[in-house]
């Protein structure tokens, strides 16, 4: 990050490093990202928390993939398809229906990252 930052301050101090989309799923089978990987609301908690403070530990802030889980459908006739990387869980009727593991995990992470934590 230090040599990034180097190369990036020779064009403007103003340039500010992010970490882009990120996220894993909550279910297995999920489209996407580690679709073919056995995922859970324990090991999507545990992947997000990591990649927040491992950002954070050196200075990048984070964005995670969705609010809410993402369903696609392919084609008017098609299934609908979930990416579970939501912090919220949804219907494919995209009903939201309840609070996951790792919003909890990021809610206690994540306001410490922009401003001084008020707790």
């Amino acid at each position: 990050m230090a040599a990034l930052r180097q190369v990036f301050a020779k064009y403007s101090p103003a340039i500010e490093i992010r970490q882009g989309e990120n996220g894993a799923p909550s279910t297995a089978g999920s489209v996407g990202a580690f679709g073919q990987d056995t995922f859970t609301e324990y090991s999507q908690t545990s992947h997000n928390l990591r990649r927040i403070i491992g950002d954070l530990g050196v200075g990048i802030s984070t964005e995670l993939l969705g609010t809410v889980d993402l369903w696609y459908r392919w084609t008017p006739s098609s299934a609908p398809q979930i990416n579970s990387k939501g912090l919220v869980a949804a219907t494919s009727d995209l009903k939201a229906t309840y609070t996951k593991r790792s919003y909890y995990g990021v809610q206690n992470v994540a306001p410490c990252s922009t401003t001084p934590c008020a707790r």
